[in-house]
């Protein structure tokens, strides 16, 4: 499986794509311009990562310290990305800062909420409980 949480400009994606897929170690983004959390079981490591895409080029790939960073059945935790006027990416997980992104994104690109969940083809469906999302903006 893999997911993505956050915001983007892409209001939805193709069959079995998300904004942000990562395969053994590369990154491929399909946003224009987005500030997102994802996993992908396609990954070398199953490591919970971040990222802020921004005119079509990717930031850099932040990963959270490997004593929690993978995913375990039954476990839930809490994803934030904050971006400000100056298009900063500031990403946080279970309340502890993670990474920021200078300039991340164009600030002028209308984004979304998103939250996005796919399976690689596995014959068993994999399911994600999301408790609740909360977005606003300060103006």
């Amino acid at each position: 499986t893999a997911f993505n949480f956050g915001f983007t400009d892409a209001t939805g994606e193709a069959a079995d794509l998300l904004p942000v897929m990562y395969s053994a170690a590369t990154l491929t983004s399909t946003a224009s311009d987005c500030a997102l959390w994802f996993n992908d079981s396609a990954a070398t490591t199953s490591l919970f990562r971040c990222v802020a895409v921004k005119d079509d080029a990717d930031g850099t790939v932040t990963a959270v310290p490997a004593a929690t960073a993978a995913p375990v059945l039954g476990t839930f935790h809490t994803y934030r990305v904050e971006l400000n006027g100056a298009g900063d990416c500031s990403f946080y997980f279970d309340g502890k800062f993670v990474y920021k992104e200078a300039a991340g994104i164009t600030t002028t690109d209308d984004l979304c909420v998103y939250v996005g969940l796919i399976n690689h083809g596995e014959a068993a469906a994999n399911t994600l409980d999301v408790d609740y999302i909360k977005a606003w903006q300060l103006r």
